[in-house]
């Protein structure tokens, strides 16, 4: 009996993978859509708006993106920690989601004022 066990052990540990292994793919994951992302050459360009309003308009839907976003993060860890998953996998898969949102949030926040992204 305890050799059936041991085996059934086994199986079940070869089933699975260690945390660290997991990791690096979602970091690589993570890098690759920011770099998708910010493709070089593109810039955001609104032909109807004066030159000096860029910073002003690009500042607050950064802030107005950043804001949001972090009220989403905090949101995601709390309910992890409501349903038991506080692990550091679980916690950066919240980050990477928040990052994702933020420049979500960023892109609607300037097209909503008129901005197009133009590729050079």
């Amino acid at each position: 009996m305890p050799a059936q066990r041991l085996r059934a052990r086994r199986r079940r540990a070869a089933g699975r993978l260690a945390p660290g292994l997991l990791i690096a793919p979602v970091l690589l994951m993570a890098a690759a859509a920011a770099a998708a992302g910010c493709a070089p050459g593109a810039r955001w360009t609104n032909p109807e708006v004066p030159r000096d309003q860029w910073p002003i308009d690009r500042n607050a839907c950064r802030q107005q993106a950043e804001d949001l976003a972090a009220r989403q993060l905090d949101a995601d860890r709390a309910a992890n920690r409501t349903i038991g998953t506080t692990d550091a996998l679980s916690d950066q898969f919240a980050v990477e989601d928040a990052k994702r949102l933020r420049q979500r949030l960023y892109e609607r926040c300037l097209g909503a004022r008129g901005y197009r992204l133009d590729a050079r």
